[in-house]
């Protein structure tokens, strides 16, 4: 099992039907835009992003993706049992950033629920790393 974190942004609103056949725990967000920004962070049997990503195309269009997995990235899983309210990303880039400071820094904050390597920085060709929180 490889451990995920997700955050995909649906064309349209998802129904509570749709979201129910998902085996992943996942918080729906409602935009304005009438689209559905899903948080999602589990484990899966899937061995790389792409199939991931093709699985969870069965809901709908996608409009954007921000998608780590264990077997192509690092990621912790901090806080599985958390009040689903706001959603954030914070994403860390710079010279200095170190995957396991970051993990060290938010140990034991109750809001971050997971750390994770996102993409190679543009700015400084080492990766960035974002903290998903959930206020």
């Amino acid at each position: 099992m490889n451990k995920f974190a997700w955050s995909i942004v649906y064309e349209w609103l998802l129904t509570d039907e749709l979201l129910d056949e998902l085996e992943y725990t996942c918080h729906p967000t409602y935009l304005e835009s009438w689209n559905t920004c899903l948080l999602i962070f589990w484990n899966t049997k899937q061995e790389s992003s792409a199939s991931l990503e093709k699985e969870l195309s069965t809901l709908g269009s996608i409009l954007s993706v921000d998608l780590s997995i264990e077997a192509e990235d690092k990621i912790m899983l901090l806080n599985k049992q958390i009040e689903w309210d706001v959603y954030e990303t914070v994403a860390f880039e710079g010279i200095e950033i170190c995957y396991e400071e970051l993990i060290e820094r938010f140990w034991e904050s109750y809001e971050a629920v997971a750390i994770r390597e996102a993409e190679t920085s543009s700015k400084f060709w080492n990766r960035v790393v974002r903290v998903d929180f959930i206020y």
